[in-house]
């Protein structure tokens, strides 16, 4: 009975085994052998707003090699590397495959290589389009036995010579593709001509193309370097000697000094289009050299302006716009010294289109071909007061119907439930009540804190987490976002998130993730990837069209008005500045002066762009704050060069903003009927009846404001003249004194304050303006629509 249960489990086992072996084989993808054989490869090209092509993505144009161009040093640094039996095996290394899958057996997903230049060869060819659509498939098992079944049939079709040379065309250096273009491009070299330090240079790369790049970080670059040579060295395709000669090379003398060549001016935008793909097509670090779509004839759209992007880069490149030398300047050590460049001093900016939160251009640092790392994207810093506006007061008057208007007291204030007082930057308290906006525009500290109290950092830190502020979501998260966030402490964010942020303001209340890519068709012309329109209405228009309203007040009697370059006039914006300073500890360690401030911040919206700027220095470690005290007060009006001189280029004249709700709402006003007091000179009315549809949201309801009136003259031509606009019932003949003959009558629209302004229907009073009001005088009622 025994043997006959244990019997019937094997047969039992190896059924089941058999079965899912036919279900994972039936989903196999093709291997689809001419895809793998290297072929001539179609560059992938970036297309801008207006359909234009810009350029190709990759970074230098793919050169194919043939395994008889491959020298000998090249393939045994990149075997010993990546498959040292790649020689031996049929597509599968037992004892690497063996550990692999103990180790990802025990752990529930694949962790472990085991992986032989024969898999990865599928991986990025016959299974790539699977990887890229799907999602669970990429770290599962059933992709890894795809693998293994393929990586077999593949060895009996293609000889190990052909597998090898298709291998090197598809490895992944970066912002191109192949050994030969890598040669190229690192050594201006054809591939045959690769010394063996070269080789084992080209062969460390792709295991982390970006780490390991010698142009961005030469010490990860050589310490892999070394590990291929000690690897070349074991498995006995170097001498001992050997491999002292080739660690005692230093790799910096093997490269090409001069990059510019090689390195696109698109480089900024194209690089932040890259980091986009990867989050689109879910590809990581590990793997974005080889799945980013650099030689597969995509069209990739984009919301670039390829004449703003070109100014951007002037920006950030020259210092014909802003003195940077100048800044440095500012800092006894440079000054002291006689430096005039260091590249440590940083800045970025982005812009995005209010409306649609695409991306038209982005500064994403100062000679960013040269430093590469692009801190528009990845440049988390504190904003400081700048935060105010997103965490503070929108949520105020959200939540608690706050206008521009609204009084608080500027005096002594704590964080709750300390006593640890908050201090503005003059170290004064006026306890005098002062108007929001003024508070705003002052970028008093104490009325910022007192606002975040009154609303609640949960919903602080929502508003500001829905309107892009990705860190602040994570704090709140894992309970770690405090009331010092009110002043920017211990948030971190980037200038695209600040200007999408700014732009929601700008756009109605109605916020879209900032982006760079509209759409991604293949090599079929099918569209792989479109952007789709978010607007989700995060702030009322009343919140929106208030907080405007004071930032518009802080452009023009705040801070930024004392930037050491303006905004035209002639532009309606609206701007708010901030600054991080050094704490505590440091001040007292490095002797940091009072005026010592880390971070510098402006950020503003026209109707059609938000723009934010930050400058302020990438390494601030002990070395640095020994030698310079930090960054200084006086370079914080900097960044307006950049933002006033990118907005008067490119920024409309004479635009408004629109804060209307929607006309599909549909709320009507009715029943007004004017009244002429003749005896005392005035004219009044009642105020309408408001219906609602019965689907209204009191959110929507809340969003289409409060009644005005608009007064407006019309004279006997038809012609109009707006007069003005009140929130009371009343109005008084003295407004008629500068009327002409022409006047006929007098003209009120009742309509909700952000009732779109072409709404016609209204009360109108005629009169016999010149006879002084007679009693014929009459008033004619007739119903508002929204």
């Amino acid at each position: 009975m025994f043997f006959t249960a244990i019997l019937l489990s094997s047969i039992v086992g190896t059924f089941l085994i058999y079965q899912v072996f036919l279900d994972i084989q039936s989903d196999l993808p093709p291997l689809g052998i001419n895809n793998i054989r290297d072929k001539m490869r179609e560059n992938s090209v970036v297309i801008d707003k207006y359909g234009d092509i810009v350029a190709n993505l990759a970074e230098e144009s793919y050169i194919s090699v043939s395994y008889d161009e491959l020298p000998q040093s090249l393939i045994d640094a990149i075997t010993a590397a990546e498959d040292a039996r790649f020689f031996t095996h049929k597509g599968i290394d037992g004892p690497r495959t063996i550990n692999a899958v103990i180790t990802n057996s025990l752990l529930k997903q694949v962790t472990s290589g085991g992986s032989t230049i024969t898999q990865q060869l599928i991986k990025v060819t016959s299974l790539q389009n699977k990887i890229q659509t799907d999602a669970d498939y990429k770290d599962s098992n059933e992709r890894k036995v795809h693998e293994w079944i393929l990586a077999h049939q593949l060895e009996a079709e293609m000889s190990k010579e052909d597998i090898l040379s298709s291998y090197f065309n598809t490895l992944g250096y970066g912002r191109f593709t192949g050994v030969g273009t890598a040669a190229k491009r690192y050594f201006n070299k054809h591939i045959s001509e690769l010394t063996t330090a070269e080789s084992a240079l080209l062969a460390g790369i792709p295991q982390a193309s970006t780490d390991n790049n010698p142009y961005k970080d030469m010490e990860k670059s050589t310490k892999r370097y070394n590990v291929v040579t000690k690897l070349m060295f074991d498995h006995k395709f170097i001498s001992a000697d050997e491999k002292i000669a080739l660690d005692s090379i230093p790799l910096g003398d093997l490269l090409l000094t001069n990059q510019d060549e090689f390195t696109s001016k698109n480089f900024s935008y194209f690089s932040a289009v890259e980091s986009e793909l990867n989050q689109l097509f879910n590809i990581t670090t590990a793997d974005s050299d080889v799945f980013l779509p650099y030689y597969t004839g995509y069209k990739i759209y984009t919301a670039m302006d390829q004449e703003q992007q070109r100014f951007a880069n002037e920006l950030m490149d020259t210092n014909d716009y802003v003195d940077y030398a100048e800044m440095l300047q500012n800092i006894p050590y440079y000054y002291n010294n006689g430096i005039t460049e260091d590249l440590n001093l940083q800045a970025s900016f982005a812009v995005v289109d209010v409306k649609t939160g695409g991306i038209p251009a982005i500064g994403a640092a100062r000679n960013f071909k040269e430093h590469g790392n692009n801190f528009a994207l990845n440049g988390y810093r504190s904003p400081g007061s700048a935060i105010k506006p997103i965490i503070d007061y929108a949520p105020g008057m959200e939540k608690l119907g706050w206008t521009a208007n609204t009084m608080f007291t500027d005096k002594k204030t704590y964080y709750s439930g300390t006593k640890n007082e908050v201090f503005n930057f003059s170290n004064s308290v006026t306890n005098q009540p002062i108007s929001l906006q003024n508070a705003v525009s002052q970028s008093l500290n104490t009325v910022a804190v007192q606002a975040m109290q009154q609303v609640g950092v949960e919903y602080a830190g929502t508003i500001a987490g829905d309107l892009g502020i990705s860190r602040a979501k994570e704090l709140l998260e894992d309970n770690f976002l405090f009331e010092s966030a009110a002043l920017g402490g211990g948030l971190e964010t980037t200038v695209v998130e600040m200007a999408g942020a700014y732009a929601t303001f700008g756009n109605a209340g109605k916020f879209n993730t900032p982006y760079f890519i509209t759409k991604v068709e293949n090599d079929k012309g099918e569209i792989i990837y479109e952007h789709k329109q978010e607007n989700t209405q995060i702030l009322s228009p009343t919140t929106a069209q208030n907080m405007t309203n004071a930032l518009i007040h802080t452009r023009n009697y705040g801070t930024p008005a004392s930037g050491r370059k303006q905004v035209n006039r002639q532009i309606n914006f609206a701007a708010k500045t901030g600054t991080s300073s050094y704490d505590a500890d440091d001040r007292q360690a490095y002797g940091l002066s009072s005026r010592a401030e880390k971070d510098h911040w402006i950020v503003g919206y026209s109707p059609e762009y938000a723009i934010a700027v930050w400058t302020g220095f990438n390494v601030e470690d002990a070395d640095f704050l020994s030698k310079t005290r930090g960054n200084v007060n006086d370079n914080k009006g900097y960044g307006s060069y950049i933002m006033a001189t990118w907005m008067n280029k490119f920024a409309p004249e004479y635009t408004k903003f629109d804060f209307s709700v929607e006309k599909s709402f549909n709320a009507t006003l009715s029943g007004i009927a004017v009244t002429l007091d003749y005896e005392n000179g005035q004219a009044f009315w009642n105020r309408p009846t408001i219906s609602y549809p019965t689907a209204m949201s009191l959110e929507i309801r809340k969003a289409l404001g409060s009644i005005v009136y608009d007064i407006i003259l019309v004279n006997k031509d038809g012609s109009e003249i707006h007069l003005n606009t009140v929130d009371a019932n009343t109005l008084s003949y003295s407004f008629l004194e500068n009327t002409t003959p022409e006047t006929e009558k007098f003209k009120i629209i009742a309509r909700f304050e952000n009732q779109l302004a072409e709404v016609s229907d209204s009360t109108e009073v005629i009169l016999d303006i010149h006879s002084r009001w007679h009693e014929e005088d009459t008033a004619i009622e007739t119903p508002v629509s929204v």
